[in-house]
């Protein structure tokens, strides 16, 4: 196996445009509704405060090649601050180099740090690959399943 000399970064607010293009192929491939405009604004407030969470850009020299993002929630189920998996994707042309699993490395160090309790995530039912590799990863699915109410108009559309 080569060596490659991709990293995984900190996001800043100056990434906002590269992680939205991911974003946009990320939803198309998961055939879900992307709103640049709610999103734009959710990405500023995210990467404005800490508190709130991170985002984590695959660079290698100029290019990025992916994006994880985690998000603070909390739990008395798990004793406290844990963090969400919220999104994690890869290009194709990244996919099945081990970068996943360097994501969830870094993601979960980062975590940790901040005295978190678990990091959580959800998986599309679809997605089979991508769950063995979070269940390889130490992640259990517990059967449950995760319900939304949204209070935004926008993402209902």
């Amino acid at each position: 196996m080569t060596q490659n000399s991709d990293e995984w970064i900190s996001a800043t607010r100056e990434d906002i445009s590269i992680i939205l293009a991911l974003m946009r192929e990320f939803y198309a491939e998961e055939g879900l509704i992307y709103r640049e405009d709610l999103f734009s604004r959710a990405l500023a407030e995210l990467l404005s405060d800490e508190s709130l969470g991170t985002v984590f850009l695959l660079r290698e020299g100029s290019c990025t090649h992916g994006y994880c993002v985690g998000s603070f929630g909390f739990s008395l189920e798990f004793g406290g601050r844990f963090v969400l998996l919220d999104e994690l994707y890869l290009t194709p042309s990244t996919r099945g180099r081990g970068e996943g699993k360097r994501a969830l490395a870094v993601l979960e160090a980062w975590a940790l740090k901040r005295n978190a309790m678990a990091t959580r995530l959800e998986v599309n039912h679809h997605n089979q690959k991508a769950l063995g590799i979070y269940l390889k990863q130490g992640y259990i699915n517990d059967d449950r399943r995760i319900l939304t109410k949204s209070f935004c108009p926008a993402w209902c559309g």
